[in-house]
């Protein structure tokens, strides 16, 4: 062919064969014709610096490669015409009704939190409706489904990918040595989060006594982790609690209701 018997630069001919291939099967903003490739036409490809290339490309005379259909990727559907205008049915269109992050989130990391579930037994969740029924709030309340209901033992932390499974490991490690305690109820209170951006009515929560020693050390084993991790350490004052409520104004409790929960 002319590419023979021409000379060009190693990225001039890669160029031109480029440009000759693009022309006898078409780019891919071209519709093809029937789905089938260019095969019986001429392509001329002109060169920078004068000359040009001519390919033939006749039914029967090129390889089967040359003369397959060029497949065309379809373009992507645009997101608006996938999702709509409207939220789908059911989803509110704040899905995170107008609660804040702790911290910004970082492409690459995982929101963390060390906790327990807490089993959503009658007793407890009889105890929790008590909580919200008594609730004086100027906004909106929301309440903490049963199978969310949890012990925090940690503050909020992210952690990267990589991290994710040496973390496991290493909590899990630390945590054999721990000893099982009990906890029991202890009243009810209104806390804040540390943005201010939230208040969570709680159920307050302490080792039963001789088993105090247990639940600190269980702590100071997790802030033990968080620090080899460079990750923030549990609250200064440990008050563990079960949040049953939350809102985004406050929340107050009055003095009856406290009383009636605590017996």
């Amino acid at each position: 062919r002319e590419f023979r018997h021409r000379r060009y630069s190693g990225q001039a001919r890669t160029r031109a064969i480029v440009d000759a291939l693009r022309d006898l099967y078409g780019s891919s903003d071209e519709e093809p014709d029937g789905g089938q490739g260019t095969c019986g036409a001429d392509a001329t490809v002109a060169l920078a610096g004068g000359g040009h290339v001519t390919e033939q490309c006749h039914p029967g005379a090129k390889p089967a490669a040359l003369c397959a259909p060029v497949q065309h990727r379809p373009n992507l559907p645009d997101m608006e015409a996938v999702l709509g205008d409207e939220p789908p049915k059911g989803m509110p269109r704040d899905p995170h009704e107008g609660r804040v992050r702790a911290f910004p989130h970082v492409d690459g990391n995982f929101p963390s939190l060390v906790y327990v579930p807490v089993r959503g037994t009658p007793a407890v969740d009889a105890c929790a409706k008590a909580l919200c029924a008594s609730l004086v709030a100027r906004g909106e309340v929301h309440r903490v489904e049963v199978h969310d209901l949890h012990i925090s033992l940690s503050r909020p932390f992210s952690l990267q990918r990589a991290q994710l499974w040496p973390f496991r490991c290493a909590l899990e490690k630390a945590l054999k040595r721990s000893r099982a305690f009990t906890l029991a109820a202890s009243g009810a209170h209104v806390f804040e989060s540390e943005t201010r951006a939230r208040y969570f009515a709680v159920l307050g929560l302490h080792p039963l006594p001789g088993e105090e020693g247990q639940a600190a050390a269980l702590l100071d084993t997790i802030d033990g982790v968080m620090r080899t991790f460079q990750q923030p350490t549990f609250y200064v004052e440990r008050k563990l609690h079960c949040s049953v409520a939350w809102s985004l104004d406050s929340l107050r409790i009055p003095g009856q209701a406290v009383a009636d929960l605590a017996r």
